[in-house]
């Protein structure tokens, strides 16, 4: 199967939008992030097998805008070629899927399931659509399980069948074990066996319910016989009803019977005696004035007759015919000779004036010596064509000169447009020189995110340096009050006591102080230096001189960009320019060649012009004008000849002719001056008598048929009068008259039987088959009186069948009580009860057995007969997707874990891989499978951005597999990695 076309109705982000793929086995569709790649394959999805439904992981993707919800494929498959596959919002979740054949039909899901091949959605994402999300799910989940899951996804579609098994045991294990006690069945069986015991002890105590129990059911016997002769006597009883109802139409029918003994014995009259009697009599009558009416025209045609007269000779009139048969003949000639004597006379001044133009004279003799035979024709047109290609090889030789020396002037002009286009090398040079400096100005230039962060880096150390000083400051601030107040209070001291020796001894203290106060920060300066440099140059870079030389820069670039495109362009036409000169020399050397094959040609060629009487000077085009012209000179003068012989032979006719026709004008005294005049006066004559003659012999034929009918009508007359006196004998009948009474007495004994036979249909309708039945109800009495005994016999019945209804009632009471007061009914009903459960139990256990035999043959078919093969096909993918790095992949017996080799010998297993190797030995497994399943059915294959992890050789390796998957089946890529691209060819990249 092959898509062809995608058309979204309204799907996601898309609305009414046509997506045609081309006929190449590979497409890839870009797009960037949110172009709508995932919305696409999901439409592909939905439209093969329906919508999502709510609770399904994957999105349903409802148009947000509104607007129609779903869309169409048109796919190319191998069971019904073309087919559009339309899928819209219905009443189902998965919406309302029709299909569009070629030759006008429609389907539906049945025969969308017969192109899918039975592939269901889960089946097709797990083998057929795949992208890495799986893979590094499981990661997430459990890394050591990888193996178990590649497995298990490749071989299945997915693990469900893994986890199924697991369910089946544990259902299995929780239904019933050998040697349990707490599984149902094992607790259901002990006690039923339990139950069993009880009720087998209760059994014994039944023997009185099981007399109960038999009479009963002779009571209920009883009961039948007694209703089965009540339905007989019932069945009497309107019998006898039934014959006392029919008793008039029995005496109806002895009346009739007795009038049918009254008729005479052996009534002849035969079957529609009136109605043949009446149209017997019609047709005489009918006769009779015909065979009038025939007699009165015979009379008409003898008068005819009598007064035609027909004058002329018989034999002249087949004369005539013959000469009318002629005429025509003659008449053409006649003209066409007139015709062929204006020909004959152009042709001879053609054929005087071509052989003026070929010879110079008009003497015939001289152009029948030439051959014009359709092998000297031949050699004309072999020479001549010969000729022709010699000169038309000179004309394009001439054209192709033309274009060489043309294409050299232009190849030299556009040298030199280009190298007037060139920059001076001065100014070139300066310009480079220019474009350098420019560069190393910006070289030198700090990024201005990095400036920032070196701006803020020293902001801060120069806050935090300032802080500290300002702490310092502080502290130095405090001790210095504290030591001007001690040495303001040695002051005070000093002026009191009149000794001074306390402020000499302060003295040394404060110059100490003060000669150890706060300097300035060097480092703070520093910092405060840099940083204003630092902002100097932000302030620099956002100066429009850097956007000036910015601009500068680039247009200088723009200037040598284009220089050197010029240059490229000069070597270019430079190379060009040598082979054009060559193509020019090599021209020149055809001219060479040329003039010598003329030369040979005019040596073949001049024998020919010396037999055509052409001059050497003639052109070779003109050796086969002249041999045309000469053939058709000899072929003018075949045709006069021709038109000669045509004359004579016209002239012959012509006197035949006349042998017979003028007699004929004479004998019936024409004179007219023209043939023509004189055989029409001749016909006019002649169709006259053959007129006459002719109405003569159709009046001889009328006549005759007359007579003939006359004759007819006579005998038929007869014929009734003989079937008349046979129609009277069949009755016994002397005349019409007794003839008609006979009938009358037959028609009423027919009304009587008529009668009877109804009666006797009636009476056997109502029951009263045979004549012995009907003969049973000749007395009335007798039926009233079996009437009355049959009733009274039923009421007797009616009290027996109460009396019997009574007894069993009492019974059926008895057996109730028994059946209620007993331990025996409760007892069989629990163990009916558990009975049963236990079989639905056991039925559960060993469907389960069943399911879990067949799911371990299956799992043990795939492992020992497909997966070897499928093995096999998966080390070919992955051996090429990894350029040969890994050779062979290995499934341990009783493990569902993969393990490859490497082609040093060693050997990982799946979690061990790397992260782009996994999804390189995934996308083989894949691969694999598809490749396992296209004996089966050949769907398009979805891959989604699965190869974001490979590098560029084995990206290029992977391709090369899909290009070879791509034979069998559609391989859609879809990416938003413009690098990926590049392995593609255009045609098959579709950009979203």
């Amino acid at each position: 199967m092959k898509i062809k076309e995608l058309h979204i109705y309204g799907y996601g982000k898309f609305a009414d939008k046509k997506i045609s793929f081309s006929d190449h086995g590979i497409q890839v569709i870009y797009g960037l992030n949110e172009a709508g790649k995932s919305t696409l394959m999901s439409f592909i999805h939905s439209m093969l097998f329906g919508f999502p439904v709510k609770q399904h992981p994957d999105k349903r993707f409802e148009p947000k805008a509104g607007g129609k919800y779903g869309g169409a494929l048109i796919i190319e498959c191998e069971i019904y070629g073309t087919v559009k596959v339309e899928r819209v919002k219905g009443r189902a979740a998965a919406g309302d899927v029709t299909l569009y054949f070629q030759d006008g039909r429609t389907g539906g899901d049945k025969e969308l399931a017969e192109i899918l091949k039975g592939t269901d959605r889960p089946t097709y994402q797990a083998i057929f659509s795949f992208d890495l999300f799986g893979l590094q799910k499981v990661y997430e989940l459990n890394r050591e399980k990888l193996g178990k899951y590649l497995f298990l996804t490749s071989v299945f579609g997915s693990d469900q069948l893994y986890r199924l098994e697991e369910k089946l045991q544990r259902e299995q294990e929780d239904l019933f074990k050998p040697n349990g006690r707490k599984p149902l069945l094992n607790r259901s069986l002990n006690e039923l066996m339990e139950d069993f015991a009880e009720l087998q002890h209760a059994k014994e105590q039944q023997r009185a319910y099981n007399f109960l129990i038999k009479e009963r059911d002779s009571l209920e016997k009883q009961l039948k016989d007694c209703q089965n002769e009540k339905v007989t006597l019932k069945t009497e009883r309107k019998k006898v009803e039934k014959q006392i109802a029919v008793l008039p139409l029995l005496e109806r029918r002895k009346e009739c019977l007795q009038l049918l003994k009254d008729f005479p014995d052996g009534i002849q009259f035969p079957e529609d005696g009136f109605v043949r009697l009446e149209k017997l009599s019609a047709r005489r009558d009918e006769v009779l004035e015909q065979l009038g009416r025939v007699q009165e025209k015979e009379k008409g045609i003898e008068d005819s007759l009598s007064a035609l007269k027909i004058d002329g000779r018989p034999a002249d009139e087949t004369i005539f015919e013959e000469l009318k048969s002629q005429f025509p003949l003659i008449q053409k000639q006649l003209e066409e000779q007139k015709l062929f004597i204006v020909q004959q006379q152009m042709l001879e001044g053609q054929i005087h004036e071509e052989l003026i133009y070929i010879f110079g004279h008009q003497d015939e003799n001289a152009i029948k010596k030439i051959d014009t035979s359709v092998r000297m024709k031949e050699k004309i047109k072999d020479a001549a064509k010969k000729y022709e290609q010699l000169f038309q090889r000179k004309k394009l030789l001439d054209e192709q000169y033309e274009r060489a020396q043309y294409s050299l002037e232009e190849c030299e002009r556009r040298i030199k447009e280009y190298e007037s286009f060139l920059l001076d090398p001065s100014e070139r040079e300066r310009l480079i020189e220019e474009q350098s400096a420019i560069e190393q100005e910006m070289a030198q230039t700090a990024d201005k995110h990095y400036l920032k962060e070196q701006i803020a880096q020293l902001k801060a150390k120069i806050n935090e340096r300032e802080k500290k000083n300002r702490e310092k400051l502080k502290k130095w601030k405090i001790l210095t009050v504290s030591l001007l107040s001690v040495f303001a209070f040695a002051i005070v001291l000093s002026f009191v006591y009149k000794n001074w020796l306390f402020l000499t001894a302060f003295l040394p203290f404060i110059i100490v102080f003060f000669f150890f106060r706060p300097q300035d920060d060097e480092l703070l300066k520093h910092l405060q230096n840099e940083h204003g440099q630092l902002v100097k140059k932000l302030d620099k870079q956002n100066d429009s001189r850097i956007l000036e030389r910015t601009l500068r820069l680039k247009h200088i670039k723009e200037i040598l960009w284009k220089d050197q495109q010029v240059r490229q362009k000069i070597e270019i036409e430079k190379m060009n320019y040598k082979g054009k000169e060559q193509a020019y020399e090599r021209i020149l050397s055809l001219y060479d060649e040329w003039e010598h094959e003329k030369y040979q040609l005019q040596h073949l060629i001049f024998p020919f012009y010396e037999h055509f009487h052409l001059p050497k000077e003639a052109e070779g085009s003109q050796l086969l004008e002249q041999f045309e012209r000469i053939a058709s000179c000899q072929k003018l003068i075949r045709e006069k000849r021709m038109l000669e012989e045509k004359v004579r032979l016209y002239e012959e006719n012509l006197n035949q002719f006349r042998k017979k026709f003028e007699p004929l004008c004479e004998y019936y005294n024409i004179r007219a001056d023209s043939i023509e005049k004189r055989y029409s006066e001749l016909r006019r004559i002649m169709e006259e008598n053959i007129k006459k003659r002719s109405q003569k012999e159709a009046l001889m034929k009328q006549l005759k048929e007359v007579q003939e009918e006359k004759t007819k009508f006579r005998l038929t007359f007869q014929s009734i009068e003989r079937e008349l006196e046979k129609l009277f004998q069949s009755a016994g009948a002397a005349s019409e008259e007794e003839y008609r009474k006979i009938g009358m007495l037959k028609k009423e004994k027919e009304k009587i039987e008529t009668e009877l036979n109804w009666i006797e249909g009636q009476l056997r309708t109502k029951g009263l088959l045979t004549s012995s039945d009907m003969n049973d109800y000749q007395n009335e009495r007798a039926l009233k009186e079996r009437e009355t005994f049959l009733e009274e016999k039923e009421e007797e019945l009616e009290k027996m069948e109460d009396s019997i209804r009574k007894k069993l009632a009492e019974t059926e009471i008895e057996i109730r009580k028994i059946e209620l007061s007993g331990l025996y009914s409760e007892l069989k009903y629990s163990f009916e009860m558990k009975r049963s459960a236990a079989k639905k139990l056991a039925k559960k256990w060993a469907a389960m057995a069943v399911a879990r035999e067949m799911l371990k043959h299956t799992t043990n078919y795939v492992r020992n007969e497909k997966m070897p093969k499928l093995l096999h096909k998966m080390e070919y993918f992955f051996r090429i997707a990894t350029s040969g790095e890994y050779e062979n992949i290995y499934l341990a017996e009783g493990s569902p874990s993969f393990s490859v080799k490497r082609k040093d010998g060693l050997v990982f297993t799946a979690e061990e891989l790397s992260q782009g190797t996994a999804e390189q030995l995934y996308t083989a497994i894949r691969f694999a499978l598809a490749e396992s399943m296209q004996k089966r059915i050949h769907l398009p294959l979805m891959i989604d951005d699965s190869f974001v992890n490979f590098d560029h050789l084995r990206i290029k390796n992977i391709v090369s597999i899909m290009r070879q998957l791509s034979d069998h089946h559609q391989m859609l890529l879809f990416t938003c990695h413009q690098h990926i691209l590049s392995y593609f060819q255009d045609e098959e990249i579709i950009y979203l």
